[in-house]
């Protein structure tokens, strides 16, 4: 019944030329100055037409984003923007400086606003919010050091410069820094950072799983470790790209914890990417000790920055392998922590962790480079794709355009001086068609609200097909059969005419 490019190839179910419009009118000869354009925009994306078996079909995820991507963009837009608990929202400030709804990211469900607690890293205690800043509408994460005093407002405006030079994407940047006593007249430090849905520290991924509890399971957790090794190398070389861009600028990070360092984690799958987070916190409250010894604070000092590398190693260690992380580490401890893992990734745990080196980053480069070119590719992959469905959404507005010139022409008063202008000529042509689109009634005179039909109807208009389509008035009197080629030069040159009117002073 159908050939091998998906055709009917049935010649019972074939009609004859010329059966479906007793009246065939000639196709008005156009030159190629003046013709329209009949094609449109959209392009399959070079993967799914690759798995397409029939030339001849299309499935709808050639035309639109992929379910994946979508679900994917909505769970992030609902995190941004979801709203804090009554009872939460209600204890917390209206406004804290030019950010509002404010919501706390740690236990944001209870019925109570999170109590402070001291940080480990920090030594004050820290509240995580978002807030949407009212200045640009952002979301934004807002770090609150609870308690913290502020020595001078130059310490404020110079760390801030500062760190704000740093922009990479494998850190959250610090936008600016203020000091409030918007909570209950506390006095508190608030850290602007970029905000980053479903967020969460990087120890999440190496967490044994609740649901798969069997011993089998937890035996081989213990004995191959809880990060696959490809995993481990794109976080090294992420994270050693981001400590090259901050030591870069003359900084350093300090406490390269694991509670500092973010993936995000959207339903079921977790992502490779990972941001360091709480940038710049450590050095406001060094600076208090700096400041109560009379003493200049020091932002990025190379003994910092060559630690920076030593809490790295220890970071991997824990990633590779939680039940073996330790304060130090002899070569033998090590290899036995790092058992599952290759003799390569083993060589750059032990050359961060060794305290007599000197790490430079040159050479760790030359350490990490073939996994580097891999990260690279997949990097690659995730672009073309990326762009494959960004193809798709190039004319998602196309048909909008449309009906927004169809209103234009349509039912307009006067024109020119002229009330029955949008009754003739081109522009009844171009009102019999929206009465074609929009107002078809079946058998019954009840309306018909396809939107199939709709939009089968305003593509072909875009396009400009040569196909014949039949109208009529209201009142069934008249009947005009004419094609969407000639239709569609109706609408341009009226839609033209009314732009050349609108150029033209009034008086």
């Amino acid at each position: 019944m159908f050939d091998e490019d998906g055709y009917i190839d049935d010649p019972s179910m074939m009609v004859p030329p010329g059966t479906y419009f007793p009246l065939v009118l000639s196709t008005p000869s156009v030159t190629a100055e003046t013709a329209q354009l009949n094609h449109h925009y959209y392009m399959p994306g070079q993967q799914q037409a690759l798995l397409l078996g029939n030339k001849a079909q299309r499935s709808i995820q050639h035309f639109f984003v992929s379910d994946h991507i979508r679900t994917e963009l909505t769970k992030r837009s609902e995190e941004a923007y979801r709203p804090a608990p009554a009872d939460v929202a209600t204890a917390l400030p209206a406004l804290v400086h030019k950010y509002h709804s404010l919501v706390p990211l740690e236990d944001a469900s209870t019925t109570a606003p999170p109590k402070p607690k001291p940080s480990k890293v920090f030594g004050y205690p820290c509240v995580w919010y978002k807030a949407t800043s009212n200045q640009d509408g952002l979301v934004y994460a807002l770090l609150r050091i609870v308690g913290y005093k502020l020595p001078n407002e130059t310490l404020l405006s110079s760390v801030v410069e500062s760190w704000r030079r740093v922009n990479h994407p494998n850190v959250t940047r610090l936008h600016e820094a203020l000091t409030t006593k918007a909570f209950n007249n506390e006095s508190s430090l608030i850290l602007v950072y970029d905000f980053v849905p479903f967020a969460a520290p990087i120890t999440a991924v190496v967490q044994p799983s609740k649901a798969d509890t069997t011993p089998a399971a937890v035996a081989a957790a213990k004995k191959k470790g809880t990060t696959p090794e490809r995993h481990l190398w794109s976080f090294t070389i992420q994270l050693l790209g981001a400590l090259k861009a901050i030591h870069s600028a003359g900084l350093a990070v300090r406490m390269l914890d694991a509670t500092k360092v973010l993936v995000p984690l959207s339903g079921t799958s977790v992502k490779n990417r990972v941001r360091i987070s709480a940038l710049g916190a450590l050095d406001f409250i060094l600076a208090v000790d700096a400041a109560r010894n009379g003493a200049a604070p020091a932002l990025g000092d190379t003994l910092a920055q060559q630690q920076d590398y030593m809490h790295l190693g220890h970071l991997l260690v824990t990633l590779a392998n939680p039940a073996k992380a330790a304060a130090s580490y002899t070569m033998p401890q090590l290899q036995e922590a790092l058992k599952p893992c290759s003799p390569a990734f083993v060589n750059v745990v032990h050359y961060l962790l060794n305290p007599a080196a000197f790490k430079n980053p040159d050479e760790l480069l030359a350490m990490t480079a073939p996994h580097v070119m891999a990260e690279l590719d997949t990097m690659r992959g995730q672009i073309d794709r990326l762009e494959n469905e960004l193809g798709k959404e190039l004319e998602n507005g196309r048909m909008a355009r449309l009906m927004m010139k169809l209103n234009f022409i349509t039912e307009r008063p006067e024109f020119n001086m002229d009330h029955r202008w949008s009754e003739t000529g081109d522009r009844y042509l171009i009102k019999l068609f929206r009465d074609y689109v929009f107002h078809p009634v079946d058998a019954h005179g009840q309306p018909i609200l396809d939107v199939g039909h709709v939009v089968t109807c305003l593509n072909k208009l875009d396009a400009g097909v040569p196909e014949l389509v039949m109208l009529s008035s209201r009142d069934e009197r008249n009947c005009l059969i004419v094609s969407y080629t000639e239709l569609k030069r109706c609408v341009e040159e009226t839609f033209q005419e009314l732009v050349a009117a609108q150029a033209l002073p009034s008086y």
